[in-house]
């Protein structure tokens, strides 16, 4: 029969792994040739079935697969046989190439550490043929910790969705991006924004595309819809200009499960793979100070008390995120709203308290972050399926280390936007790093650098709770 070419498998995706069938091996093989080699040695029916798409390997089945497992076995080495001896392999990908089909699964062991990754091609007859063999011994680092990242916010998160829309919003000119190695691209900092950082330490070898320039292949890493002035209501910021709140984000986003159920030929792989991607939600902080305490703008402040409004946002959120969920998404990352009065914009527009920042905002915060940690636990007990998590954008312990920084004073000369954001072309600080704040409201990439690997690694239930990211990222 015909074989599937070098460049189809080429271009199956697993779990975001992807083969690499043109390297060659120490022996001067390809991939593709020790993997026909493989087959004709093979000592076991693989019994692929799309009835039953797992099944358990033993290590002497294995072995024939993973010379690694074989070549620790011959030597004596003790081994734990609960992590070793028993190799879990699960279908995670299955895409039509012409008139064959081909079936891709990843091996793991007990600790779900990745040990192999096998390409299978079933023909319509359902005759299973190993066509090829990745085997992954030892390799640190050589994948994402998950597939892929789907980033849901405001401007924190913004990379570059707002560039083209007409709004006031929008900040691809100097000095954002001063840092950067593109310079500016819609992010509003001097560099990287906190999710870039977050990317960085899942492992990701890429930025995560905005979703108004994602193109091809690279939504397999994830998307980011974020874009600045966004919020959970539909309105809020729109009196800048055209806004994508987080229902249309959510929208956005079944538009790229649909380009990538045509991109692997089958919902159910898609499906599967969705469930291992982590969904990041910041957003809220618009929804305050730029509608609630906006009444020359909104009449939300008239027709709702603080803690009706921030029962009125958790609730809309619930629905957001319930949405996702339906869409297939199990792992959830939801951040709460941090000090918004205690930024330099906010000091100079309002009259602060003894502390220095506007605590009437604060309160705003604190009200939806109080209803929000609940709503975290009951979407875990009530859909036992996923995992939500919440986390406080806190920059924990490594920001006492940096010693003093400057925190009521923006580094760049403010003015543009709706008074927050940095003057076109204008001169910034000589050192943005002693700055917690590029502009009126926005954190510089320090802050956002300290953030990020607080929200990945902190162990404090006031700042993640249940877990942190780099525990979701294995559950």
């Amino acid at each position: 029969m015909d074989l599937v070419t070098s460049q189809a498998l080429e271009d199956i995706r697993c779990m975001g792994f992807q083969t690499v069938v043109g390297e060659t091996l120490n022996k001067g093989k390809s991939y593709w040739e020790a993997c026909v080699d493989k087959q004709n040695n093979a000592q076991m029916d693989l019994g692929v079935s799309t009835a039953y798409p797992e099944m358990l390997v033993t290590l002497e089945e294995s072995s024939g697969f993973f010379p690694e497992l074989a070549t620790k076995r011959r030597k004596g080495k003790r081994h734990d046989s609960s992590s070793l001896n028993i190799l879990t392999a699960s279908r995670v990908s299955n895409i039509n190439f012409n008139e064959h089909q081909c079936y891709c699964y990843v091996f793991f062991n007990s600790s779900r550490k990745v040990k192999g990754m096998l390409i299978l091609l079933m023909e319509l007859v359902a005759i299973p043929v190993l066509l090829a063999l990745l085997s992954l011994p030892n390799q640190a680092n050589a994948f994402p910790q998950v597939p892929c990242y789907f980033v849901f916010g405001d401007s924190l998160s913004d990379n570059g969705n707002n560039n083209n829309l007409p709004t006031l919003a929008k900040i691809n000119y100097p000095p954002y991006g001063i840092d950067f190695p593109q310079g500016p691209t819609g992010r509003f900092c001097n560099g990287r924004n906190m999710h870039d950082f977050i990317a960085q330490l899942l492992e990701f070898k890429d930025n995560i595309p905005a979703f108004a320039t994602s193109r091809g292949r690279n939504i397999f890493n994830g998307v980011n819809y974020a874009p600045g002035s966004a919020g959970i209501r539909n309105e809020t910021r729109s009196n800048l200009g055209v806004c994508i709140p987080l229902n249309r984000q959510i929208k956005n986003h079944k538009t790229i499960i649909s380009k990538i159920t045509r991109l692997m030929g089958n919902y159910t792989a898609t499906n599967l793979l969705l469930k291992q991607c982590i969904y990041s939600f910041q957003i809220g902080s618009n929804d305050y100070i730029n509608n609630y305490f906006k009444p020359e703008f909104y009449d939300t402040n008239r027709r709702f008390t603080p803690s009706k409004y921030a029962t009125l946002l958790v609730q809309q959120l619930s629905l957001q995120l319930k949405t996702l969920y339906n869409y297939g998404a199990r792992k959830f990352v939801v951040y709460g709203i941090g000090e918004i009065g205690c930024t330099p914009y906010a000091i100079s527009m309002y009259r602060t308290n003894r502390s220095g920042c506007v605590s009437k905002l604060n309160k705003g915060a604190t009200l939806f972050n109080n209803r929000l940690k609940p709503l975290i636990h009951q979407l875990n007990n009530n859909l036992n399926d996923a995992k939500f998590t919440y986390l406080y954008p806190s920059g924990g312990p490594d920001l006492a280390t940096l010693g003093h920084l400057v925190r009521d004073t923006p580094c760049c000369t403010i003015g543009d936007g709706g008074g927050e954001l940095c003057l076109p072309h204008s001169k910034s600080c000589k050192n943005s790093s002693k700055y917690v704040f590029w502009d009126g409201v926005h954190p510089t990439e320090t802050l956002n650098k300290i953030v990020a690997k607080n929200a990945y690694t902190s162990k404090s239930p006031l700042n993640a709770s249940p877990l942190n990211i780099q525990q979701l990222a294995i559950w």
